[in-house]
Order: C-alpha cells, then structure tokens, then sequence
C-alpha cells in the first residue's frame, strides 16, 4: 500500500514505495512475502526495447505518449525522449524533479522537490518555468489551454498552457492524516476530476476552477486518526457514462459524470486506483487481489488471488488481457474474461505502475530502466 503523510506534527510513517509496488511500515521488519505463484503459461512475454534514464528515488515518476514517441524524467533532472524505445534526445533540468511526465496540447510539463513547474516542447526546447505551492508528486496534466499540477497540500493549480501563469487554484480542506496519493487527474474538454481525502470525489470547471459537483465515495470509519484514512486512490476513470474511483479502507463506486450521483459503491480497498476497459473495471485491493467488476452495476465479473500478498500494482489493459506488476518486479498477464494468469516476466521494482501504448506495456523500474513489453 502507499504511505500516509501525517501533519501538524504527528509521527511521519515510512514512505517506502509509490504506484502499489511496496507497502508502508512502522516497524522494521519486513512482512514476508509469499512465492511467486506457479502456473502453465499459455502466452509470453517480448521485450520490444530497453532503455535507462536514471533513478526514480523515492518518487513515482510515469512515462507518457505521444504518437510513438515515449518521454521520461528522473529524480536527478534527467528528461528524455525515446522514439521506438532509441534515444532522440536528453537534457538536464538541473532540478530535483518528483513528478513526471505529463504531456499535452503540444509540450512535457514536470514538476519538482521544490514547487517548480518545468514546461518543454516535444523536442526538449525550455517554454517556461513556473511557481506552485508545495512539492509536486503527482504527473502535471495538460491540454492545449491549462496545465494542471497537484502539490501535496492538498491543492490544484491550473497555468497558463502557453506561459506558465496563473489561472486558478482549488484546494479542499484535509483530515490530519493523508495518504501520500501520486495519483493525478482525469481531464476533459471542459472539466477535471480529482479524488481527495475522506473519500471525496470532485469535478472541477476548468474555466474558473469551482466545483461542479462533488461526491463522496468512501467514509471515514475507526477510532484512531490512521484507521479513518479513507483517501480516494489512483486517478477517476471514465467508463459507461460514469466517472469511477477507489477509496483505501474505503469503498470503490461510480458517480454519473453530469451529477455526480453515486450510482454504485461496495466496500472494496485500493491504495492503487483503477483501470478501466470499455465497461469493465480492474483493480488490485489490499491484500492483493484482483479484481475485474461492471461499471455499470458494481458486480463482480472475477477475482484472481494467486498474487495475494505479492502487493500487485494498479491493472494496465492491453489487447492480450490484463497486465500487473508485483512488489518484486514481476510482470504477470492475466486474461481479462476470466483472470487467469497466463504469462509472467521477472523485472524490477516499478517506479510507478504499468503504461499501456499501442498494445504494449511500458515499464519504469525504480532503478531507472524503463522498457516496452509486448504479450503473444
């Protein structure tokens, strides 16, 4: 699961891994892990290209598309970008970046330790730079008119696409304990959606930044400050009209996209958030589990528990099935009518979860390899 961040003053817990690859811990002892599960495949693995760009740290750093270009960003400043997995070009931000990358409307935007906002266009030329609030964690967001970046005091700042300035920002109250959640936000043509502490769910007008609607997914429940940690996980997705999310020691629910009235909601925990393919949505819970329901009901379509304990990542869908990668580093294709584990690689450690492009799936390991997959 991922780490909570305690404020004013409360015990910091130790953040050991983002993007559902590691676990937190108030202890040293490490929990132990069950093996690896056996099973004749029935597909494989190819890797299609690897590549390095450099360290990930502690951060979630996200590879993103565009075409067939892919961009990549580590803790130690480095962007590059890859075309068919070779190296175009690289440069040095010279900034301790935390979040990347996110690419939109004809540029890459990282964000860094610090606050900064880094905007380039695709071939790496300096646009601006920019100033927001608190230490970025989560991939920037862009279209061609707003680039939206989340900062871990619990705000939304929406720039200028085209100079970096200020439009808006939103910001929700918080409990005094939060997930350290890297997981970013759905934009649309006119409207971003975001989840937040307390199992809140928001749509926000990108015109002047104001709440839509807002919904509540998930309550807080439990005598002590950590057990009521119900924080909406992962980005929403859109599916079947729909706007979805998942809740850690919360629940997992749809809200219609116009309203925001909760069309369903089921006691389910996540710290990774979801995937969704047409109706269909995968996760991976707590204990390991994964899960494929109908959007449109909540009911469960199959449970596969063979990885239970192996702390599998958030589902990435691809035309072969389902793709998770466990707390070890092995990728495992599972089929997406059924569950069934069908294929399995051995890797490393993710620095966040798995990115699904044109029918293959691009991994970036915490060491900073970051290598394109494809299933037969």
């Amino acid at each position: 699961m991922k780490c909570a961040i305690p404020r004013a003053g409360l015990l910091l817990l130790a953040f050991l891994s983002l993007g559902g690859a590691g676990g937190c811990s108030l202890f040293s002892a490490k929990p132990s892990i069950p093996s690896a599960p056996e099973f004749a495949p029935s597909a494989a693995f190819d890797t299609a290209w690897s590549s390095d760009i450099g360290s990930a740290g502690v951060y979630a750093f996200t590879p993103a598309s565009s075409g067939i270009s892919m961009f990549v960003a580590a803790n130690n400043g480095a962007i590059a970008r890859l075309d068919a997995g070779r190296e175009t070009w690289r440069i040095n931000t010279k900034a301790k970046l935390s979040a990347g990358v996110g690419v939109g409307g004809g540029r890459l935007v990282v964000g860094s330790e610090e606050g900064d906002v880094l905007a380039y266009d695709l071939d790496g030329k300096p646009l601006w730079q920019a100033k927001v609030s608190s230490e970025i964690i989560a991939a920037p967001v862009a279209n061609d008119k707003l680039v939206l970046v989340r900062t871990t005091d619990n705000r939304i700042h929406a720039l200028n696409a085209s100079d970096g300035k200020r439009r808006w920002v939103f910001q929700r109250s918080a409990p005094p304990l939060v997930m350290r959640n890297a997981g970013s936000i759905l934009l649309t043509d006119s409207v971003a959606y975001a989840g937040f502490a307390g199992g809140k769910l928001v749509a926000i007008d990108l015109a002047n930044g104001g709440p839509n609607w807002e919904a509540t997914i998930a309550f807080p429940r439990g005598a002590t400050e950590l057990e009521r940690v119900a924080d909406v996980a992962g980005e929403p997705v859109s599916a079947a009209r729909s706007i979805c999310a998942v809740a850690y020691q919360g629940r997992i629910g749809c809200a219609d996209q116009q309203s925001g009235a909760v069309a369903w909601a089921r006691n389910m925990s996540s710290a990774n958030g979801l995937a969704v393919d047409g109706r269909t949505l995968f996760f991976s819970d707590e204990a390991g589990n994964i899960f494929a329901l109908d959007a449109t009901t909540g009911a469960t379509l199959w449970r596969q528990d063979k990885l239970a304990g192996r702390s599998p990542s958030r589902p990435a869908v691809i035309s072969r099935g389902v793709v998770v990668v466990d707390g070890e580093g092995v990728v495992y294709l599972l089929s997406s009518s059924d569950g069934n584990l069908l294929a399995a690689d051995r890797g490393g450690r993710l620095a966040a979860p798995p990115l699904a492009v044109e029918g293959a799936i691009v991994l970036q390991e915490a060491s900073g390899r970051v290598r394109a997959l494809t299933a037969k």
